[in-house]
């Protein structure tokens, strides 16, 4: 685990294994000094291992377990932690939003084919939707911001939607460009740099720790 220093809060930089466990957040989250009033999820990579825009089409279905399949036959399914990691934030009332980056071609072919309307637009791309909504996480996100624009506008629009505060606000990305912009806002921001495991909870709760340790 490094925290490197610059502007911002710090940047967590940790690879932990996929744990498996159903870990009580309660309980963990009462040994912190502060927690987040907002917890901030990229999907990309970070949820699930794939670009949704570009890897898969709807419509997806059910495999019948905790996965999905696109119109082709690619399956699909969300990295191991993830689920319980949702599922405990659930249980603990912290609000859950989504904060991800499409590709712009594609959406402008699936949203909007004029440029001046995209530039303005905030609708969420079908495959995303379609596929959030079969793996059962599509209700879990009380605020979604997904569009190809920068992450400064998901992070705005995030801000007064939910009347938080940056510096309440912990975000988990894949992307080192995201981290490093959003950080300078005042959020306290993870890197995930795990491809194969994505957000498990051994990046999650250093994340939690790190934010209370945030001033």
């Amino acid at each position: 685990l490094t925290i490197p220093c610059g502007r911002g809060k710090p940047t967590i930089e940790c690879v932990g294994m996929a744990s498996g466990e159903i870990v009580k957040l309660k309980e963990f989250i009462s040994t912190l000094k502060r927690v987040p009033k907002l917890i901030v999820f990229d999907i990309d990579y970070t949820l699930w291992p794939l670009h949704v825009d570009t890897y898969v089409d709807p419509p997806f279905k059910s495999d019948g377990k905790d996965g999905a399949t696109d119109v082709y036959g690619y399956h699909v399914k969300l990295f191991p932690d993830v689920r319980d990691i949702i599922a405990n934030i659930e249980g603990c009332g912290i609000p859950i939003a989504a904060a991800s980056r499409c590709n712009l071609y594609n959406y402008m072919l699936l949203v909007s084919y004029d440029y001046h309307l995209f530039a303005h637009s905030t609708t969420e791309p079908k495959a995303s939707r379609e596929l959030q909504k079969v793996l059962g996480i599509y209700d879990k996100f009380t605020f979604s911001e997904i569009y190809p624009r920068s992450k400064y506008s998901h992070f705005d629009n995030l801000k007064r939607k939910s009347q938080v505060e940056y510096n309440n606000m912990i975000f988990f990305d894949d992307e080192r460009r995201n981290i490093s912009d959003i950080k300078t806002l005042g959020v306290t921001c993870v890197h995930i740099t795990d491809s194969v495991n994505g957000l498990d909870w051994t990046t999650f709760k250093a994340g939690l720790t790190a934010f209370a340790n945030n001033n």
